[in-house]
C-alpha cells in the first residue's frame, strides 16, 4: 500500500473534523431599517474557539444555504437556512418571547451606571444577559445589561445609551422589554466552520431575515428558526387594479421600471423610484435594494424603452425575471449585506 502523504493527511483530518455552526442574530428597530445591531451572544452548535461573543450552544442541524441563480433565464432561488436545535434549559424561549416589565424606580441618565443593578422586576423571562428597551418613542433608551438577579428583580448595567440610543432619565413605571428578541423581520446570519478552527476563519453567509420560529415542549423542547432572503418579499401580488377593461399601462427604461415596481409604497416615501400606486409595486424597503448598483448597471445597458400594458395582477418575482431580468441578460442577486441587486449574465467563452 502506499504510504499517505502530507496532503492526503492533512484532506483526510480536514474532512473528519466535526463542523461547527454559529447563528448571529441582529436587532432592526424599525422593519426596513438599514441599521441592525448584534444580539449579545450567538447560537451555536458547540464550542468555538476565538470566540468573538459569548455562545448559546443551542443548535443540533442547519439545513439550506444562499439563493441558486440560473442566469441565462434571468432569475434565481429564495437563499435562506434553517436552523434546529433543543432549549433544554429554557433560554431560547426567553429570545422568542417579548415579556413587559417597568421600572421599580426612576434613573437619570448617568445613574445608574455602568456595574451598577437596575430594578425592572420578574426578571424570569428575558435573557441571563442582554438588552433591554426602556421607554417608547423618542424617549427609547437601549441599555445593555450582563446579569440578571432572580431574587431582587434587577439586570447588571454594562452599557447605557447603546444602539444609537442616547442615555436619558426615565420615570418609574416606565416600560421595559426585551431588546433581543428573535422574532420575524429580525436579521441574522450564518457563519460556518470546523470545531479547531478560530472564528476569525469562518464562513458567513448575507444577512437573511426570520420569517419564522417555534418551539415544542413536547420534543424536548426542540425548536426551528427558519430564514430567507430579501427574495422573498418578491412573491407577492403586484398590479392589483388591473383588468382587461382597465389595464395598467407602464413605460421607460426597463431597470428604472424594475426599480419603481420594487420600490413604489404608493406613498412616495420610500426613496427615489418610489412613483407609482400602493398596488402597482412590491414596496421594498429602500435599505434592501442596491439601488445605485442598479443604476450603474442601467447606464451601460442602451434602450429604446419597454411598455408594458398589464391586464391583470402577477407575481412579482416572476414578472420581472420573465419580462425584465431575462430579456436584459440579467439576473437578481442577494449580496452580503442582504440586498438585492443585478447582474448582466455574461457567458464563458472556450
Amino acid at each position: 500500500m502506499k504510504t499517505e502523504s502530507a496532503t492526503h493527511q492533512t484532506e483526510r483530518l480536514r474532512r473528519a473534523v466535526e463542523p461547527r455552526y454559529i447563528v448571529r442574530f441582529y436587532h432592526v428597530p424599525v422593519y426596513g431599517l438599514a441599521a441592525a445591531y448584534p444580539f449579545s451572544v450567538d447560537f451555536a452548535s458547540g464550542p468555538v474557539v476565538g470566540a468573538t461573543l459569548p455562545k448559546l450552544e443551542v443548535l443540533e442541524r442547519v439545513q439550506g444555504g444562499p439563493a441558486q441563480v440560473v442566469p441565462e433565464q434571468g432569475r434565481a432561488s429564495i437563499g435562506g437556512f434553517v436552523a434546529d436545535g433543543v432549549d433544554l434549559n429554557g433560554v431560547v424561549l426567553q429570545y422568542f418571547s417579548n415579556v413587559q416589565l417597568a421600572l421599580g424606580s426612576s434613573i437619570t441618565a448617568g445613574a445608574p451606571g455602568v456595574g451598577a443593578p437596575l430594578d425592572v422586576g420578574d426578571v424570569s423571562g428575558i435573557p441571563p444577559m442582554g438588552t433591554l428597551d426602556v421607554g417608547v418613542g423618542a424617549q427609547l433608551e437601549r441599555i445593555r445589561y450582563s446579569a440578571v438577579n432572580l431574587g431582587t428583580g434587577e439586570v447588571t448595567v454594562s452599557a447605557r445609551g447603546v444602539d444609537d440610543t442616547t442615555a436619558q432619565a426615565h420615570a418609574a413605571g416606565d416600560l421595559v422589554t426585551n431588546g433581543e428578541q428573535i422574532r420575524p423581520g429580525q436579521r441574522c446570519r450564518l457563519l460556518s466552520g470546523y470545531a479547531a478552527m478560530d472564528e476569525a476563519d469562518y464562513m458567513e453567509s448575507q444577512l437573511v431575515e426570520v420569517v419564522d420560529r417555534n418551539i415544542s415542549d413536547l420534543v424536548k423542547a426542540s425548536f426551528t428558526i427558519e430564514t430567507a432572503d430579501i427574495s422573498r418579499a418578491l412573491r407577492t401580488e403586484v398590479f392589483l387594479a388591473a383588468t382587461q377593461e382597465a389595464p395598467f399601462i407602464i413605460g421607460g427604461h426597463p431597470l428604472t421600471i424594475a426599480l419603481q415596481v420594487l420600490l413604489s409604497t404608493g406613498t412616495g416615501v420610500n426613496g427615489t423610484y418610489d412613483v407609482l400606486a400602493a398596488e402597482n409595486g412590491l414596496g421594498i424597503p429602500v435599505a434592501f435594494v442596491d439601488v445605485t448598483g442598479i443604476e450603474l448597471e442601467r447606464a451601460v445597458i442602451a434602450s429604446q424603452g419597454y411598455c408594458f400594458t398589464i391586464t391583470g395582477p402577477e407575481i412579482g418575482k416572476g414578472w420581472l425575471e420573465q419580462q425584465i431580468f431575462k430579456t436584459l441578460n440579467m439576473y437578481p442577486l442577494v449580496r452580503q449585506d442582504g440586498s438585492l441587486t443585478l447582474k448582466a449574465y455574461t457567458p464563458v467563452l472556450t
